[in-house]
């Protein structure tokens, strides 16, 4: 998205596919933590969010904004149905999760998405510096 970000001004996203971004960084802690537990069964690890893909992109230019990347354009981000991107395999119109069961084992909530984000993205940032 970075790169979209910084070689256009408008942009098109799907907006009818909703789904939970969740931190890679986020998900391999929990996966120790419910390992420690030693929990069995199903257990959907995951942000608790429901989002679309537009509004994801809308939140990552702003946060990139806010971290002060160089190159970025002022972006328009169009939000269009699904049915403008044609996939070889057809992806689900909500693909959120029930984390109610992750809660319950960890006693806290999933990180909020958003904070994941953040996350990933100081982290990716920070390696382009060190590169």
């Amino acid at each position: 998205m970075k790169d979209l970000f910084c070689s256009r001004s408008e942009i098109s996203v799907v907006n009818d596919q909703i789904m939970s971004p969740t931190w890679a960084g986020w998900l391999a802690e929990v996966l120790i933590d419910l390992a420690k537990m030693k929990a069995t069964g199903m257990v959907h690890a995951c942000s608790g969010a429901a989002i679309s893909w537009h509004e994801f992109a809308c939140e990552i230019y702003e946060q990139l904004k806010q971290a002060g990347v160089a190159g970025l354009n002022e972006m328009t981000i169009h939000p269009v149905p699904a049915t403008e991107f044609p996939r070889p395999a057809p992806r689900p119109a909500y693909s959120v999760m029930d984390v109610s069961h992750l809660s319950a084992l960890l006693g806290r909530e999933p990180l909020d998405w958003k904070v994941g984000l953040k996350g990933h993205l100081e982290d990716i940032l920070n390696q382009g510096e060190s590169a």
